[in-house]
């Protein structure tokens, strides 16, 4: 998260760890061998940081170069293909019929992507990045630690207090939140039982969690964590030891900070807009992606956000078949399997023989 090389090398040095296994083992799941020979590896990068807003203190995006070089120690460096997350999800978003964008007079694409630990705005445009801005702290985990939070709050005083100092009853906790985060995509309340999480120190008995977790609830608490990572994290700019109020790049300076998601999304799409010298009109779609982004919360505040900067109705669509491609301001929101593929599909479907440039997009001979 720093300039510091060592921690930059292990950043990469785990990619590594982590990744080139997986991919052996997918290979010889899928075609019986883990050679790389014969295969097209597609890797999906974050925008490049040259191309991003942030203030370089808030940029957690480790450099692209050195993730890059990560792939490119175990990947065939003459077959691998680098493309921007946002340029892919687009791709993927037309493979699967959710938007055209392929022909000449096609306007640009804002894509949201609500990720694990940050949601990233981006304008694309035939394929190229124009600008983008990335918010950390305010993708998915932020709702998995904000519910983790409540219920060691809700469990008595005395007994949560055990739970930081067991890693396994932490390790059930989040994995209890997760599930519990799934469900609440579909469902308004979620119960969670976890039998055994702990021990009772005073009466050396095992202690069971039960509760009911409650959507309406748990947006509320998440606003109110997001209200507070925006006042001390994302609505400053720090310069060294000394840290001064002021509105970063990352926001519009013409509407009032924001103070939930959809004053978030506003003023973020507002400023990517004036930064690229566009209006809401000439926007062809706003596309939704990322496994963050499956909250119902997340898509009202984007649609209320969205009619705010048209000035019309809801005119989103989450149904391919009823999407009508030739109209702008089109809010296309994937139904929820592929909201979080799309990077992947769009990844996995670029043919062979087309390749990205950052200064010309994806290239089609």
């Amino acid at each position: 998260h720093d300039n510091n090389d060592d921690q930059q090398y292990d950043i990469t040095s785990s990619i590594i760890d982590i990744t080139k296994p997986v991919l052996q083992e997918a290979l010889e799941t899928r075609i019986g061998t883990s050679s790389l020979e014969g295969v097209r590896p597609v890797v999906a990068l974050p925008p490049l940081p040259p191309l991003s807003m942030n203030n370089n203190n808030n940029n957690n995006h480790v450099n692209n170069d050195k993730l890059e070089s990560a792939f490119q120690s175990f990947l065939p460096s003459n077959t691998t293909t680098f493309v921007p997350e946002p340029v892919a999800a687009v791709w993927g978003a037309e493979v699967q019929s959710l938007l055209d964008v392929s022909s000449k007079d096609s306007g640009p694409v804002l894509v949201v992507d609500v990720g694990g630990s940050q949601t990233t705005c981006t304008v694309v445009h035939k394929y190229q990045i124009q600008a983008s801005v990335t918010l950390p702290h305010t993708g998915g985990d932020l709702w998995i630690q904000t519910l983790v939070d409540s219920i060691v709050e809700e469990d008595n005083d005395e007994q949560s207090q055990y739970y930081q100092h067991d890693d396994m009853a932490q390790q059930r906790l989040y994995q209890a939140a997760t599930m519990a985060i799934a469900e609440l995509n579909t469902s308004t309340q979620v119960p969670i039982h976890i039998p055994y999480i702990t021990m009772n120190m005073k009466t050396r008995e095992a202690h069971h969690l039960e509760t009911t977790i409650s959507r309406g609830v748990l947006e509320q608490k998440v606003q109110q964590r997001l209200q507070h990572i925006l006042k001390t994290e994302l609505l400053v700019v720090r310069d060294d030891d000394s840290t001064t109020t002021a509105t970063t790049t990352m926001f519009s300076p013409h509407v009032p900070p924001p103070t939930d998601y959809t004053s978030l999304y506003t003023s973020v799409l507002i400023q990517l807009l004036e930064s690229t010298h566009m209006t809401p009109l000439t926007v062809k779609h706003v596309l939704l992606v990322g496994g963050g982004a499956k909250q119902p919360l997340i898509v009202s505040s984007l649609e209320q956000s969205w009619r705010t900067l048209t000035g019309q109705g809801s005119s989103s669509s989450s149904n391919a078949d009823n999407n009508n491609n030739n109209n702008n301001n089109v809010l296309v929101i994937p139904e929820l399997a592929k909201r979080s593929d799309l990077v992947a599909l769009g990844a996995a479907s670029l043919p062979s023989h087309h390749e990205y440039d950052p200064q010309q997009g994806i290239v089609i001979p």
